[in-house]
């Protein structure tokens, strides 16, 4: 599926190749999908510089591998109107599902689509997943009263949570919605779920700040899809706890039991860490984009974002600082260590504080 005017695309034949070019064009499409899914990210970057015919291959191979249309496809059946309820809401996706996009895998059926949004944007997303045929399902920990949903969403703003900002996670209230597969008459597939996560602030700063570890500090936009640790979490597969999660004495969360199942593994131990500190940016050159090129300016998602809940600027480069320090909680005996994540200025003054503890 395409949003706007689809170029066309083919493989330029030349009369002077090299080997691996010759090898390319007389291989069967499967064999050169293959070779290029065993390559990083990087790597297809440096392949695609190296010549036309080569950069044909993988400018193919990326527009299909990142295809954010076929990905979304699993929830919604036209995934530009999604995307185009995005944009207007000032809203990103995250979580597992965002950090298996960027990995090149298939949607999960059995976990949740996350959705990041601030208040203004909620109810634009909740009544769009009410439209697509989803039904919203109460929390274990809710209150048994059954409120409407519009009353719900529009209480939350006079909340004592809304006041004090959310409280330590910056969350005002998660909505989760659920539908049938649509090919579960086929296959036994779970529910399909998707969660909108109400935050007080910036969504990406949000993803930034209070996330557990740089893992998942990934998320996808109506334009693109980036990945702010993209080395340690893609090519080392290595997460580094933020410092906004507590470790405590025999440290084994949920999340982390959970992303170590999936092949990933958490450093606090190096005393030199793969990570750069001191200041970061979303748009720094590492981080991993990956860009959608199918928004043309006269598209329902540009439309959308032009008159969006707050601007399209909410989509902005968050800028933040870094550090590796040690975790309080720890013994003497094992020395532990997480990431600081700080808005800029701020490790500067807290610096001095750090020392003395």
């Amino acid at each position: 599926m395409y949003c706007g005017s689809k170029p066309h695309r083919y493989i330029p034949i030349e009369r002077s190749l090299s080997q691996l070019e010759r090898f390319l064009l007389r291989s069967p499409e499967s064999t050169w999908r293959r070779i290029c899914h065993l390559l990083t990210k990087p790597e297809l970057g440096r392949l695609g510089q190296t010549s036309n015919v080569l950069s044909e291959y993988v400018s193919i191979y990326t527009q299909e591998a990142w295809d954010i249309n076929d990905f979304l496809g699993t929830w919604f059946s036209d995934p530009c109107v999604f995307r185009s309820a995005l944009a207007y809401a000032g809203a990103v996706i995250t979580g597992s599902q965002a950090l298996r996009y960027l990995d090149r895998l298939h949607p999960s059926n059995s976990s949740d689509l996350d959705i990041v949004t601030r208040l203004g944007g909620a109810m634009t997303l909740c009544l769009y997943l009410q439209e697509q045929g989803y039904t919203r399902v109460a929390r274990t920990f809710d209150r048994l009263d059954d409120y409407p949903l519009v009353t719900d969403l529009l209480s939350m703003a006079s909340s004592k949570r809304f006041c004090s900002g959310g409280g330590s996670h910056g969350i005002l209230g998660i909505f989760d919605f659920v539908k049938p597969h649509f090919q579960r008459r086929l296959e036994d597939l779970p529910n399909l779920k998707v969660q909108v996560i109400v935050v007080t602030q910036n969504p990406i700063e949000h993803i930034v700040l209070t996330y557990h570890s740089t893992l998942v500090m990934n998320y996808i936009t109506h334009r693109e899809a980036v990945s702010v640790f993209p080395a340690s979490t893609f090519l080392d597969r290595v997460g580094y706890v933020s410092s906004r999660k507590k470790l405590g004495p025999g440290w084994d969360a949920t999340w982390k039991r959970k992303y170590e199942s999936r092949g990933f593994r958490f450093d606090t131990k190096s005393l030199h860490p793969k990570l750069q500190f001191g200041n970061r940016s979303t748009s720094d050159s590492l981080c991993w984009r990956v860009s959608f090129d199918d928004v043309d300016e006269d598209s329902l998602i540009a439309l959308e974002e032009s008159r969006g809940v707050y601007g399209p600027e909410i989509f902005d480069p968050v800028r933040f600082e870094m550090s590796w320090i040690t975790d309080p909680d720890a013994s003497t005996a094992e020395l532990r260590f997480r990431v600081g994540v700080y808005e800029p200025e701020i490790w500067d003054y807290l610096f001095p504080w750090h020392l003395l503890q």
